[in-house]
């Protein structure tokens, strides 16, 4: 039962209840004289330095390692997905965020300040940027890059959820909601690979499923809310995506469109190549709703196409050094994503809190 158990029902919390450390330290990072620059995790590190319990409980938090964590398993969830980066990157266009801008509560958040529809490719390449942090060597420690970029985009979150409450605003980034970002991460993710003919591996599976856990854990979702194997996150997304997914709304369609566009057009594909490997990635219904077209020539090329590409990915991971030379070119197109990002020179997420920010003040 696993998962379906535990979420048979929706509970207030996993509804509304919110990350009550993160959101005690912006309270009081906010609240602290002096205009904040966007940098929230060292704005939380030098309060907890100066005595405020809030700011260290969150600091504490951030530092731990569960039990659980396997150090051998995020190292290898690390290497896949680096070794996975330019697949992945096409997955994450055109699977994982239509999904999560299929829901609507989310979708309205996203489009709330109009940055992700004016600025739709920085966003991704800011997203791009927190996958290359989050899966870097340090993965397992307690306050490497990697768990630094995980407190940022949780503070910012904090933040978010803050300014909405102020506004009167329905509640915001909820325990659900951040389940159902790490499940497309994780689940959709693998779900997608598989779909291009480029499946992971069971061991490969559990330890990319391993990591995300570990990643959503430090942006403060409960263990409630965090599957322990890839088989049990595959029925808790069913769950969530049955309660929480619709894509009618216009928000949902808009932000879809947006990054389906975008990405093509920086990608230089053709828009009916785009749309088509949308249509391939989310689900048939999904895709009526989000209104990603009908089915047409490049489907059918796709559908040709996959038997091949899996076919040479077979024989491709069977050759000597071919995990040496995947994660060298990983590098390469992570590398390439974080050169396109102006704000690379500062840490992932401090221009998106002070882009928060500056919107929050006029």
């Amino acid at each position: 039962m696993g998962a379906f158990a535990r979420f048979a029902g929706p509970s207030g919390r996993q509804n509304h209840g919110g990350d009550p450390l993160a959101d005690a330290a912006i309270d009081r990072v906010l609240d602290a004289p002096g205009t904040q620059p966007g940098n929230f995790v060292e704005a939380v590190q030098a309060l907890a330095a100066d005595g405020d319990s809030a700011c260290a409980a969150l600091i504490e938090h951030m530092t731990s390692t569960p039990a659980w964590v396997d150090p051998a398993l995020i190292e290898l969830g690390c290497e896949v997905t680096l070794a996975k980066s330019a697949p992945i990157g096409a997955v994450l266009a055109a699977g994982s965020l239509p999904e999560v801008y299929a829901v609507p509560a989310i979708a309205r958040v996203l489009t709330a300040s109009g940055r992700l529809k004016t600025k739709t490719w920085l966003r991704i390449v800011e997203t791009g940027r927190f996958l290359r942090d989050v899966h870097g060597h340090d993965a397992s420690q307690g306050l490497g890059q990697a768990a630094r970029a995980v407190a940022q985009v949780r503070l910012v979150h904090a933040m978010v959820r803050r300014k909405v409450t102020e506004r009167g605003g329905p509640p915001c980034i909820t325990q659900q909601q951040m389940s159902f970002v790490v499940c497309a991460h994780s689940h959709v993710m693998r779900r997608g690979l598989a779909s291009l003919g480029l499946p992971l591996t069971d061991r490969q599976a559990r330890a990319h499923q391993h990591l995300w856990r570990l990643i959503g854990h430090r942006m403060g979702i409960e263990a409630d809310g965090l599957a322990t194997s890839p088989e049990e996150e595959a029925r808790l997304y069913a769950r969530l995506w049955l309660r929480m997914v619709d894509g009618t709304d216009a928000a949902c369609r808009e932000l879809t469109d947006v990054a389906v566009r975008t990405t093509a057009a920086k990608a230089r594909l053709p828009q009916g190549l785009a749309q088509a490997i949308a249509r391939r990635l989310v689900r048939p219904t999904l895709a009526t709703r989000l209104q990603l077209g009908r089915r047409n020539g490049w489907d059918r090329a796709l559908q040709l196409g996959i038997p091949i590409v899996r076919a040479v990915h077979d024989v491709g991971r069977a050759l000597p050094g071919a995990t040496r030379a995947a994660l060298w070119l990983g590098r390469v197109v992570a590398d390439a994503v974080v050169a396109q990002d102006p704000s690379r020179g500062e840490p992932v997420g401090v221009a998106a809190g002070r882009d928060a920010l500056a919107e929050d003040s006029r």
